[in-house]
């Protein structure tokens, strides 16, 4: 068997691919707002990263369950984490949480449904 060079290049297409696959589809899921986080977000993607979304999201939901709704519409095919927040628990956390805070600067707004 043919051993790959470039593992990381590799994952991070797959990456980009998913990722434009999954942009076509937020708008259909009532999404105020998404940040790329994590290893694609600063350009360090690896050979086993994923894609890493915060998700501002209207729900009722508790917080566990929260990912299920976007994994069954999403459908990944791809490693994919998701962090959702309501609109007042993301406001929040980002006022006085440096943890959130930082990890929110430090991500690429992809979507925000005031745009």
């Amino acid at each position: 068997m043919p051993i790959r060079i470039g593992f990381a290049e590799h994952r991070s297409r797959l990456l980009q691919q998913e990722l434009t696959r999954i942009l076509k589809l937020i708008p259909q899921l009532g999404i105020a707002k998404a940040i790329l986080v994590g290893p694609m977000a600063d350009n360090s993607v690896g050979s086993s990263s994923d894609i890493e979304l915060i998700i501002v999201h209207d729900v009722d939901t508790p917080f566990s369950r929260r990912p299920d709704f976007f994994f069954s519409h999403l459908e990944p095919r791809i490693g994919l984490q998701v962090y959702v927040y309501t609109p007042k628990e993301f406001e929040e956390l980002s006022s006085y949480t440096n943890t959130i805070s930082r990890i929110s600067l430090a991500g690429v707004e992809i979507y925000n449904e005031s745009n």
